[in-house]
């Protein structure tokens, strides 16, 4: 604990850090939270947040996340080159820490890639296609994206304490944990999220109007509302103008 500065000596009594009672306050057990802290002590984050993610796969709890992964015989290993494609090598080789087995490492690599591209705003379709080994083993579905989703997010809520202990001169960074927390929940990009002020949508329809240039719910008001009908369907189409003539009543 004093080598990774979660507690310092004063005379002869050790006391907790503010990096100590974050990890103490956080969800995560204490050899995760130790596991969390000598990785980001290890990795420089600053340049790229996303590779959080990666490490965040690392934690006992997420170990506790099943993503089936087929067994007999080694052609799961290609979500050892999924996930560094998509994360680089140095944080896929902070996948293998602690690993039980090859099997843990691949799964641990098959729900870093997976979590990409949900944020990538890859369709559901295409990624329980590109995950599933056999229809029957390794196989991926809609609640397995999202279960992976949900917990990457929580764990990763519980020990943003830890990172504003870590990083205090980085208040962007925190910034930033906060959007992925939101990406996280939505399965969007970054710029897809201002979309999001447009109320009740799927995360299909904001990726069809992100795919159609709009940015802000300004853009989608300036749509027209045939177009708007052909690019997320009539219901949504007819969900978004009502939401705009409540809007224009009450003012």
């Amino acid at each position: 604990m004093l080598k990774l500065g979660l507690a310092e000596m004063r005379d002869d009594l050790v006391h907790l850090t503010l990096l100590g009672k974050a990890c103490g306050a956080s969800s995560l057990a204490f050899e995760s939270s130790l596991r969390l802290v000598g990785m980001l002590t290890e990795t420089d984050i600053a340049a790229d947040e996303i590779s959080i993610l990666a490490l965040i796969q690392v934690l006992e709890e997420m170990d506790s996340a099943h993503v089936s992964v087929f067994k007999k015989g080694r052609g799961e290993s290609v979500r050892v080159s999924d996930a560094t494609a998509r994360y680089g090598i140095d944080a896929v080789r902070s996948l293998q820490r602690f690993a039980a087995d090859e099997f843990a490492f691949w799964q641990r690599c098959k729900r870093a890639a997976i979590l990409y591209d949900w944020l990538d705003g890859t369709e559901v379709e295409e990624i329980e296609r590109r995950y599933s080994y056999t229809p029957f083993q390794g196989n991926v579905s809609y609640g397995d994206i999202v279960r992976v989703a949900d917990a990457t997010r929580f764990h990763l809520r519980s020990a943003h304490q830890i990172f504003a202990a870590m990083y205090p001169e980085k208040p962007q960074l925190l910034a930033s944990l906060s959007t992925l927390l939101d990406r996280l929940e939505l399965g969007l990009p970054a710029d897809a999220l201002p979309l999001t002020e447009v109320a009740g949508l799927s995360r299909g329809q904001y990726l069809a109007l992100l795919q159609q240039g709009c940015r802000t719910s300004s853009d989608v008001d300036a749509i027209p509302y045939a177009t708007l009908v052909d690019i997320i369907g009539t219901v949504g189409a007819v969900s978004i103008r009502r939401e705009e003539e409540a809007q224009a009543g009450q003012r």
